[in-house]
This record gives C-alpha cells, sequence and structure tokens, in this order.
C-alpha cells in the first residue's frame, strides 16, 4: 500500500498534483470514477492498518511514507474509531523515526534525505487533524476531518472533494476567514463539478469587501508562484463584473497577460482600463512599458493601479507589496 500510494496510485488520490506546465490536468475518467477508486484504495488501506505493528526495538527507524494513510483518511466514507487510534500510533512511530534520522545540527544529511524528511512532514500535519476531529457521516456524502478552522489554510481545502468542503463549510457557518480560505483555494484548484466560486462568496458575511481585502493582501494571503497569481486573475475577470477598484489590486503582470476573446489578445476590461488610464500620454505608455512589472520574483507583485499611477504621475516606482 505504501508503494501503490507514492507510486501508481499517488495521482488517482491525489488528482489536483497532476499537472502540466504547473496546471492541473483534466482527467478523461469522471469525478465518480476517481472518488470511487480512491474509495476501493482506502478500504484496502483499512486493512493494512489493522495488520500494521510499531517496532519500538529497532535502533534504525525507517522514515515510512505515510502517503496510504492519508489516502485512508481522507477517501474512506466513514473512518472507524479504532483505526483511528491506529493512525495515531502509525505517526507517532513516523515522527520518532524523523528524529532518529536528524542531524545533529537539526537538519537531515543530503537532498533525498532532506526531500523524505519534507514528504513526511508534510504529511503528518496533513493526517494529524484528520485522527483528532472526527466527523459523524452525513447521509448519502462522503465526509472527511479537516480539524480546527482556525489552523485550515487555502491548500488544505483545495485537496478536498467539494462535498467535503461543502460538509466543513456548513459545520463552521459565519467563519469568515474560513470561508476566504476557501476562496483562495480556487487559484489552486481550478476545476469543481458543481460548487462555483460565487457560491462559496455567497457565504461571507462582507463578500465584495472580502474580495477587495484578499487581493490587496494577495502575497501575504495567497502567495506561491505565477500559476496560482494568474488563477486569482482569471477567477476576478470571469466573473460578471470586476469593478476598477478590484481590478487595480490585481498583480499587474498576471492581469495583462489574462487571455482575451483570442489566444494573442488582452482581456477586454484590462485593454479598456490601460487605455483609458494611460490616454495619449505618450510619456506614459512609455514609463508603464519600461515598469518593474515582472513573471516573477517581488516585480511580480505590483499592483496594476499602483504602476499606472506612477506611469502617469512620473512619480518613482512603488515598493512591492510586501509578504
Amino acid at each position: 500500500m505504501e508503494r501503490a500510494g507514492k507510486g501508481s496510485w499517488r495521482f488517482l488520490l491525489n488528482p489536483g498534483e497532476a499537472q502540466c506546465f504547473g496546471r492541473p490536468r483534466e482527467w478523461l475518467a469522471s469525478q465518480d470514477l476517481v472518488a470511487a477508486l480512491g474509495t476501493r484504495f482506502a478500504t484496502v488501506c483499512l486493512t493494512a492498518l489493522s495488520l500494521w505493528e510499531p517496532d519500538p526495538d529497532s535502533r534504525h527507524p525507517v522514515v515510512r511514507d505515510l502517503g496510504w494513510l492519508q489516502a485512508l483518511l481522507v477517501h474512506l466514507p466513514e473512518v472507524p474509531e479504532e483505526a483511528r487510534q491506529k493512525a495515531r500510533l502509525v505517526v507517532q512511530e513516523a515522527q520518532r523515526a524523523l528524529s532518529a534520522r536528524t542531524g545533529a545540527r537539526g537538519y537531515p544529511s543530503g537532498h533525498s534525505a532532506w526531500e523524505e524528511k519534507r514528504r513526511a512532514k508534510e504529511l503528518i500535519d496533513s493526517i494529524i487533524p484528520l485522527v483528532t476531529d472526527p466527523v459523524p457521516a452525513l447521509p448519502g456524502r462522503r465526509t472527511a476531518s479537516l480539524g480546527d478552522p482556525q489552523g485550515i489554510r487555502f491548500k488544505t481545502l483545495a485537496d478536498v472533494d467539494e462535498d467535503v468542503l461543502v460538509a466543513y463549510l456548513d459545520r463552521h457557518t459565519g467563519n469568515d476567514t474560513l470561508v476566504e480560505e476557501a476562496l483562495l483555494s480556487f487559484a489552486a484548484r481550478s476545476y469543481r463539478k458543481t460548487l462555483t466560486f460565487d457560491a462559496v462568496l455567497a457565504r461571507h458575511s462582507a463578500p465584495q469587501q472580502a474580495l477587495l481585502a484578499l487581493t490587496l493582501h494577495l502575497r501575504r494571503r495567497l502567495g506561491g508562484g505565477p500559476d496560482l497569481r494568474g488563477r486569482w486573475a482569471e477567477i476576478m475577470l470571469g466573473r460578471p463584473k470586476c469593478p476598477p477598484e478590484l481590478l487595480r489590486l490585481l498583480p499587474a503582470w498576471s492581469v495583462l497577460k489574462a487571455r482575451g476573446p483570442r489566444y494573442d489578445t488582452t482581456h477586454a476590461v484590462v485593454a479598456a482600463y490601460v487605455t483609458e488610464a494611460l490616454g495619449d500620454n505618450d510619456a506614459a505608455w512609455q514609463r508603464f512599458a519600461a515598469s518593474p512589472m515582472s513573471h516573477a520574483g517581488p516585480g511580480a507583485w505590483h499592483r496594476l493601479g499602483d504602476l499606472l499611477d506612477a506611469a502617469v504621475d512620473g512619480t518613482a516606482w512603488p515598493t512591492p507589496p510586501g509578504r
């Protein structure tokens, strides 16, 4: 189960990890089929977990991959309490192995060991909430435990199926911070079968203010690389209306690269706003073309409105938003 979980079954269990040029692949299999295969895998994992025993006498414990255990907890419709208890023992053994493999200075030696430790820690961090926050099964709906919403981040929400996400949001109705993390998760997971961005936004007590605040602090709240920024810009521009005050806050490079009606054209809303802002001021156009916006790095976070204002006014370029 360990070999399958980190090998041939990994992308079936975590469809969002299957990417091409940084973007999620489109599956030929239906979402229902992928979910059914995940449940089938998790059912076999339950048998494997029942046979697992710790090895406390081992002087050189091995750091095992826990992807199969995470799959059990996420994909099984209902996890028995005894399985949760056993899972906690597996995590404890993994933590003991990690401690034994850590060097005197607190770092593993070698790139492969570092990569092994990084993946193990990520899996442990995702498993612990699943075995400490049991959730009652809902009729006709596959459930999973996501832990305390206070510590949940959009990346975790992006990895769960939409029925699990909806159930989690329902259990924590009125938590605006959780809704905001759910909104950010759409940047990390571009496709959901029925759940829409606006349906999640409607759960917020102040939806329009939330979009402005998230976009204003996008580097701190979302972070990541060009794909996440670009996807957020696409979501904002793809909504029925993207008001100027929101458009100005979007990362300049990402919003200018947003695709228009043809492959090689700029989005019409963006083109119209930039044209209106710069007008017939040739010097402003030249300054804007020479602005410090970039595809990656700190310059990628420059906001469109800040650069347009500096280009028109002839003032110094602003400092990129902080982390």
